[in-house]
């Protein structure tokens, strides 16, 4: 077993290739199934899944583990240890054991139901059932049927290879159970339990399917899979009727048998290499009989097959709209491509929450100076005092001064050990659950947006129709006036100012219509309805944005093209939309640039440009193609703009039918045209085009089609000038004879022209390639396919050879519209002080014209445009700027030092300035220039970035954040978006056409754009005052009630003697004082929503960080000692001349003061909370009011308990019944309240913020509305 165990491990580190997967072989089913079950187990991983953290074993321990990874819980643990010490311990052990219990059960609940949700989701999974192929079972010989006398018998070996033929069939196994080299059968709409190689599907023409990949990439769109034509054709004679024959079905299978080589399991969801090895047995004996079959002499070829990502289906994706496919396994469980891409996303930390940690650490030491000042007093007063008075220690002997030392320290570090907040973490933690809450169900970020905000505007002018009707006396005009103030005033209402006022029934009875242009009011299918919080830790680092990172198409835009203009052959056409190019088919329109020249067929040259043009739209894509109920062709494509250019060809005519069994057939004109499809070569992001070969059946020709980003496709067009603009005759070649160069520098004025206007622009390429030509590159390409190693290098480079030499049809200009809101939110959020850069792959002069459309760029604005193809180019670029930049500072030195304004200093120095800077220029920056370029960006109000790749995308974000040490939000809708997401501090994902990759790589995932301002500005700068406010009541509190008792111990000896009751020092954090700050946390506002959504300005409050630093800490905790010390020898000087007797006539003592003390405290703290509060509901009065009489109820319950006799038993009933008690209670109260109503009161009226001033007028308007 040692033996084993050490070659299982040489192999796991020695291995670098994935194991040969046999499938279909007695000998492999053995193998896999009896023999070695361990072995197989080090080869392959099981398919069986499990994200859960913990397993029901090990889960008190492990949660435990983690729990007290935590500094602050492992402090408290400490304390309770010391506390169960009673010769060290002045605290009851129940002191800190049963708070620390609740924070730690709570968090361990919370933990388990976590996980018991990922458990749920595990079984479901695992538990599904599907159907997998099951072997021909072996016969034992005892059990096999005797040999007749006139039978010869078999050999040894021949005689073990009797099977069951019955027991081969497809049976139902758990997917927990499926194993590496099954073969499984998965019906439409099922799921793929496992990464498997398509063999054949329902398809009999092709053996081609479609699959549903969102759970995997999050596009939506169907994807084509194809199955090799050599296993393809093995299952093409098992029928799908009932009643052929069940052994002949299971012949079909036992003859599929072979081998799979393919690369080691990685996480790239887009490649894939293999081979696989079919083997074709060439009977020597033709026999019906299975049984006979399996016992015959064969010899057997192998066949090897090239295999990609186009036959590999991922575990996660569905089977849509194909009836069944056959696959065999190839990689399991934690081995498949959607394990392998199930990473935990980098853990993000607010600066609250750092600055939380520095400051609990700034009281600890606080806390560890009190305690060496009491331990060292403590050891003089017992030294000196203590043991010498001989009735505190009676007949024990004094300890020794080493041993006071230690009780002495020990006793303090637990006497003062509430000092810390112990509730903060875990009140933080549900609080920003519940934040998230509130912005997820907040219906202005949602789908029912727009049929709330006609529900405020209708409700504000019912409202307003009622105070017409009140004042009637007023002129026709000044109501008029009234009306339209009220309709500008509900565009930005808040959704939960009046949200009680409006009926929810009526809410959710209306229909979200179709909000497109055709007005068809035909009901949407909503897929996400609300924005989504996946991090609420962030919740207040969104109030510090200065920086927003955004991708362009999808974000910013709708992502739903619209075809809208082209140009073929050098000619524009305006109108493709409205059949204009069907028209010039046909002849119905004028060729007035392009002299017309009829070739052999008749056709003009703009007649067959346009005919090339519409069937390189056609036949050049990936999309699917199916009818509706109307019969007519829709399409299913990863790609927005494939879309767009196959509904322009159908409008003009030219339609594609269907991809089937390696053929490609389109109608042109009402007459269908077949292609054979010979190669295609895919659309990457680093090829930025694509290509397919293709046979004209007709003809006899091959021909090559391409189309792709100018940026790749000019250079491989065919450059000749030697052709004699007279002779530009179309022959039987085609296009070829056309002086293609005119062509080019026409396309490419063209290409301009489209992008200033903010289009989107393909170039449509095609050649014509020789029999030969191609016969010689294919039979490279079969051998390249062949090879794993290097396979999509050389694939590409013979690629490259193809792809040259092109003839230019014409470019397509495609409209991607901005969403709704774009212009004005982009607008607010830079008046709110916040720079925005945009990073999009589109060409320069789309990108500036987006740029001024979205208000981003301004006319009266200084734009700086950076372009380079060389390092010296670029630097020079940069100190040009950087000059310039120096030049006009000087200048307007003297204008900027007489602004005293924040928002007109903003303007002056930030809003004049805008950047541009293309992708090649960024390779120079990264490398060299970074300083420099930032030097500049940082003095610009937006900058554009155009040409980018993903990889710079994330690139960009994270020489900013390193630079500026600001915090930045990145917001993307695609995959090519995620590495700039998780690289921000902060990272939106929009649910967008490109899937929903980025969206669950983000933060927080919005529905539109413009819901970001509302998410910053206002649910942000809320979680910012909230957290703020409850954080600094939490340092205040404890700092309050606790400190009093070290003051206790000037007048107790410095015997660590408590002043307070335990139950009271018990429930003051987790029940007395809990509610308060968490409802401060959850409802307070500074400033209504709406003079936020009206004064981007104010976002400047709460950016600047000024809401919560450690001066703000600082004052909270000075706050508390005055208090504490107020509390204590205020109460002590009441107490000097006035001995208070209890109950039984004796004079009261420790007892009685502890009641009054911790009473006067209690009721200032929660007062205090009630100054604090500036917005006040019905549940917030519950809270503060409700607080109090808690802690009553508290008292009256703990002091009438026995364990409280005699020292405490009913000592807060008598003070209830004194009127000395309420009157210290008032007196009290007002001492230590009066600075912090004075402080406030000052600030208010003759220092008050921007805010203050705003809020006031609100509220005085709102009043003159009502009156």
């Amino acid at each position: 077993m040692k033996i084993f165990n050490k070659k299982k491990r040489n192999l796991k580190k020695k291995r670098t290739t994935y194991p040969n997967i046999y499938f279909n072989t007695f000998k492999n089913n053995f193998f896999f199934s009896n023999n070695n079950e361990k072995k197989i187990k080090s080869l392959f991983s099981d398919n069986e899944i499990s994200t859960t953290k913990y397993t029901r074993y090990n889960f008190i321990f492990k949660n435990l583990f983690e729990q007290f990874k935590k500094y602050t819980n492992i402090y408290f643990v400490i304390v309770s240890v010391i506390t169960l010490i009673p010769e060290v311990s002045p605290l009851d052990p129940s002191t800190t054991i049963l708070p620390l219990g609740l924070i730690v059960g709570l968090t361990a609940i919370k933990e388990a139901y976590e996980d018991f949700k990922r458990y749920r989701a595990d079984k479901s999974s695992n538990y599904k059932e599907y159907l997998i192929y099951q072997l021909p079972k072996p016969i034992p010989q005892q059990q096999q049927p005797p040999l007749s006398s006139s039978t010869t018998p078999l050999p040894q070996k021949q005689q073990q290879e009797n099977y069951d033929i019955e027991s081969s069939k497809f049976k139902l196994i758990k997917s927990k159970n499926i194993k590496v080299g099954d073969i499984i059968k998965i019906d439409n709409n099922q799921s793929i339990p496992a990464d498997i190689i398509l063999l054949s599907s329902s398809s009999l023409g092709d053996g081609v399917c479609f699959v549903e990949t969102s759970e995997l990439d999050g596009e939506s769109n169907l994807k084509i899979f194809k199955s090799c034509n050599e296993t393809h054709s093995k299952f093409k004679n098992i029928s799908l009727n009932l009643n052929e024959s069940q052994q002949e079905q299971q012949q079909q299978f036992i003859k599929l048998k072979g081998n799979i080589q393919c690369e080691f399991p990685n996480n790239n969801l887009y490649k894939f290499k293999g081979i696989l090895n079919l083997e074709n047995d060439n009977e020597n004996n033709n026999n019906d009989n299975i049984e006979e079959n399996l016992k015959t002499t064969t010899t057997t070829e192998i066949t090897t097959i090239s295999l990609s990502e186009k036959q590999l289906l991922l575990r996660g994706s569905t089977l849509r709209n194909t009836e069944f496919i056959y696959g065999i396994v190839v990689y399991c469980g934690r081995d498949t491509k959607l394990s392998l891409n199930q990473k935990s996303p980098p853990s993000k930390y607010s600066t609250v929450e750092k600055m939380i940690s520095k400051s609990v650490i700034g009281i600890f030491i606080f806390k560890m100076i009190l305690v060496i000042i009491s331990t060292i007093v403590g050891t003089l007063v017992t030294e000196r005092t203590t043991n010498k008075s001989w009735y505190l220690w009676i007949n024990e002997e004094p300890d020794s001064i080493g041993l006071v030392i230690v009780k002495t320290f020990f006793a303090y570090f637990a006497y003062l050990s509430f000092l810390v907040p112990m509730s903060l973490l875990i009140t933080l933690e549900i609080v920003k659950v519940s934040q998230g809450g509130f912005m997820q169900f907040d219906l202005l970020m949602s789908y029912k947006e727009k049929q709330y905000r006609k529900q405020l505007l209708q409700y504000e002018q019912n409202q307003n129709n009622q105070n017409q009707n009140q004042n009637q006396n007023n002129g026709d005009l000044e109501l008029q006036q009234q009306q339209q103030q009220q309709k500008q005033f509900t565009k930005s209402i808040s959704s939960t100012s009046i949200s009680k006022s409006i009926s929810k029934d009526n809410l959710k009875s209306e229909i979200l219509k179709d909000d497109d242009s055709s007005g068809s009011g035909r009901e949407n299918k909503i897929v996400h309805k609300y924005m989504t919080v996946k991090n609420s830790n962030l919740n207040d680092e969104l109030a510090l944005v200065k920086y927003i990172f955004s991708d362009k198409t999808g974000t910013l835009t709708e992502n739903k093209m619209i075809f809208k203009k082209c140009s073929i052959g050098g000619k524009i056409y305006q109108s493709p939309n409205e059949s204009q190019l069907l028209n010039e088919i046909k002849n119905k329109s004028s060729s007035m640039e392009l002299e017309e020249i009829v070739s052999e067929g008749g056709e003009t040259i703009d007649q067959k440009f346009v005919k090339e043009f519409l069937i390189n739209m056609t036949t050049c894509h990936s999309a699917v193609s199916e009818l509706d109920q109307d019969g007519i062709a829709i399409y299913q494509s990863p790609s927005p703009d494939e879309i767009s250019l196959l509904n322009c060809s159908k409008l003009n005519q030219f339609i594609f039918k269907e991809r089937n069994n390696g053929e490609i057939k389109i109608q042109i004109l009402k007459k269908e045209k077949t292609f054979k499809l010979l190669t295609s070569m895919d659309f990457t992001s680093e090829r930025r085009r694509m290509s397919v070969v293709l046979k004209d059946i007709e003809t006899n020709k091959i021909y090559l089609y391409s189309k792709g980003a100018d940026s790749v496709m000019m250079s491989r067009l065919k450059q000749d000038n030697n052709i004699n603009n007279n002779n530009n005759n179309i022959n039987n070649n085609g296009l070829i004879n056309y002086n293609n160069q005119l062509i080019i520098e026409k396309t490419t004025q063209h290409i301009k022209e489209f992008s200033n206007e903010g289009l989107r622009t393909l170039i449509l390429a095609m050649k014509e390639i020789e029999i030969d030509q191609f016969n010689q590159w294919f039979e490279k390409y079969n051998s390249i396919l062949n090879s794993i190693e290097n396979r999509e290098e050389q694939i590409e480079e013979l690629n490259n050879q193809l792809e040259n030499d092109l003839t230019l049809i014409g470019c397509t200009a495609i409209e991607d519209k901005l969403q709704d809101g774009v212009p004005e939110t982009i607008e607010f959020l830079l008046n709110s002080n916040i720079k925005v850069w945009i990073i999009t792959g589109d060409k320069q002069e789309t990108a500036i014209n987006i740029g001024y459309s979205c208000k981003l760029l301004s006319h009266s604005n200084q734009l700086f445009i950076i372009n380079s193809n060389s390092r010296d180019n670029c630097e020079q670029q940069l100190n040009n700027i950087i000059n310039n930049l120096n030049e006009i500072e000087n200048n307007n030195n003297n204008n900027l030092n007489n602004s005293n304004n924040n928002n007109n200093n903003l303007n002056n120095n930030n809003n004049n300035y805008s950047l541009v800077i293309d992708g090649e220029s960024l390779i120079f920056i990264f490398l060299e220039f970074e300083n420099k370029f930032l030097s500049i960006a940082k003095k610009c109000h937006s900058v554009i970035c155009c040409r980018v790749t993903p990889i710079q995308k994330s690139l960009i974000v994270k020489m900013v954040k390193k630079d500026t040490k600001e915090v930045c939000l990145s917001i993307g809708d695609g995959a090519n978006d995620v590495s700039m997401i998780q690289e921000a501090n902060i990272g939106i994902g929009i649910f967008g056409n490109e899937g929903s990759q980025a969206s669950r790589a983000s933060d927080y995932s919005l529905l539109r754009f413009r819901h970001l301002s509302r998410l910053i500005t206002i649910h942000g700068r809320y979680s910012m005052i909230r957290n703020a406010a409850c954080i600094r009541y939490s340092f205040y509190k404890n700092m309050t009630f606790f400190f009093i008792q070290f003051l206790f111990s000037i007048h107790s000896g410095w015997s660590s003697q408590t002043l307070f009751d335990d139950a009271i020092i018990t429930s003051f954090n987790t029940v007395i004082t809990a509610i308060p700050p968490y409802f401060m946390a959850l409802f307070e506002k500074d400033v209504n929503e709406r003079v936020l959504e009206k004064n981007p300005h104010l976002f400047l409050e709460v950016q600047n960080g000024k809401q919560f630093q450690y001066l703000t800490i600082a004052r909270s905790v000075l706050g508390g000692l005055y208090q504490s010390v107020v509390m204590y020898f205020g109460l002590y000087l009441l107490f000097l001349d006035d001995n208070i007797l209890n109950q039984y006539g004796k004079i009261g003592g420790l007892a009685i003061m502890g009641s009054y003390c911790a009473s006067f405290s209690v009721i200032s703290i929660l007062l205090q909370a009630a100054l604090d509060i500036k917005y006040w509901n019905f549940i917030v009065h519950i809270g503060i009011w409700g607080s109090i009489l808690l802690y009553i109820i508290i008292a009256l319950i703990t002091n009438s308990m026995l364990p409280s006799m005699p020292q405490s038993y009913q000592v807060f009933n008598f003070s209830l019944s004194l009127l000395q008690f309420y009157l210290m209670v008032i007196i009290m109260i007002f001492i230590s309240l009066i600075p912090t109503f004075t402080s406030k009161y000052i600030k208010q009226q003759f220092y008050p913020s921007q805010s203050q001033l705003l809020q006031e007028n609100y509220i005085l308007n709102k009043r003159k509305r009502r009156n």
